[in-house]
């Protein structure tokens, strides 16, 4: 139903202490740093196979989601993000279900959607599509 878990991301207010938190817990090897003008923040591997990618975000835009999240008290866990083959199909289904869209978005050719699932899961879900094509 939901596809592969491609990431977690995390929000905080600092990404720069985020990062030596997580290294001291998890001894996490090498860390990519981005700057997207909206978040800036690390990306990293996790787990013996280094299958699981560990994204934390620090928003830079008060008008994000990330942003949003952290002026109503939290930090953390934010979402889960899964890759699928088919996103406007997903879409439709979680439409359908009635769950709510946050943000709708193509950003070159990766098209994504995060729901929020927090009443229900305590995080929102995302669902990305990496090879998407306008049909």
């Amino acid at each position: 139903m939901f596809g592969e878990i491609d990431h977690i991301g995390y929000v905080f207010e600092n990404v720069e202490e985020a990062v030596k938190k997580f290294k001291k817990i998890f001894g996490i090897g090498e860390v990519i740093l981005f700057d997207y003008v909206v978040v800036k923040g690390a990306r990293f591997m996790i787990g013996k196979q280094s299958k699981l990618r560990i994204d934390l975000i620090e928003p830079q835009d008060t008008n994000s989601i990330f942003y949003t999240f952290l002026k109503e008290g939290n930090s953390g866990l934010h979402h889960i993000g899964f890759q699928v083959e088919n996103v406007d199909e997903k879409i439709k289904e979680w439409d359908s279900m009635g769950f709510k869209q946050v943000i709708l978005s193509i950003i070159g050719t990766n098209k994504f959607v995060y729901y929020d699932t927090s009443d229900i899961l305590g995080h929102m879900i995302e669902f990305g599509q990496m090879d998407y094509k306008k049909s």
